[in-house]
């Protein structure tokens, strides 16, 4: 797992020296939420992500992603080589779920191919504009949340657990209000406990449930 993070973060630390791109100043140096210090938090959950750039109020909401670069410029000032260097942490940590997630997918019989699959992940270049640019850690998060949402679902289906019911459903919904498709796994969900865990009817009913009142909320 940490070789996996590791090689991730090397990968794209040569980011760290880039400026603003393209689509950035709309959810950072131009959006006055995220400019306005830790009191707009309220203002980043209760509108639209784009509101605090132009007004628009039709638009994207992920206001985990505004939350992050809202914080990163009240803690260190408005720099991009900040948002950039958290982009590259936040991958970084993604690959090293992943690797666990597939680990704990196997039940530890194959951590090699949790290993192969992490280093993959890292370095498939389809990645690079996610991780290069700053407006693009929408991607990462919700790809973050997803997989942790998916992690303890294996510990529903295979211990039973209520409490892995309630967090899985409420990385599910961090996921979400990351960027919406990640909505889309709450397809993958039943099928993961159906084919990988010996669930029961009834605690599938349950977890998914769970995700819909998730899903609901959001």
């Amino acid at each position: 797992m940490h070789f996996a993070a590791v090689l991730a973060f090397a990968l794209y630390v040569n980011t760290l020296g880039h400026d603003y791109t393209i689509d950035d100043p709309m959810f950072t140096t131009g959006n006055r939420f995220v400019q306005g210090g830790v009191g707009m938090l309220p203002s980043v959950f209760t509108k639209g992500s784009m509101f605090g750039y132009d007004g628009t109020v039709i638009g994207p909401y992920r206001p985990m992603m505004l939350m992050t670069y809202l914080l990163e410029v009240a803690v260190f000032g408005a720099k991009a080589s900040v948002h950039h260097l958290f982009n590259v942490l936040w991958f970084a940590l993604l690959v090293a779920m992943l690797v666990r997630f597939i680990d704990r997918l196997f039940e530890g019989r194959a951590p090699w191919l949790a290993l192969v699959v992490g280093a993959l992940y890292a370095a498939h270049p389809v990645h690079t504009e996610v991780v290069a640019s700053i407006k693009s850690r929408d991607e990462i998060l919700a790809a973050l949340f997803g997989v942790l949402a998916l992690t303890d679902l294996l510990e529903v289906g295979r211990r039973d657990s209520v409490r892995a019911i309630t967090t899985s459903a409420l990385w599910f919904l961090l996921a979400m209000l990351s960027k919406e498709n990640a909505i889309t796994l709450f397809a993958v969900a039943p099928v993961l406990l159906y084919v990988f865990t010996p669930v029961t009817r009834r605690t599938l009913g349950f977890a998914m449930l769970g995700w819909a009142g998730a899903t609901m909320l959001y």
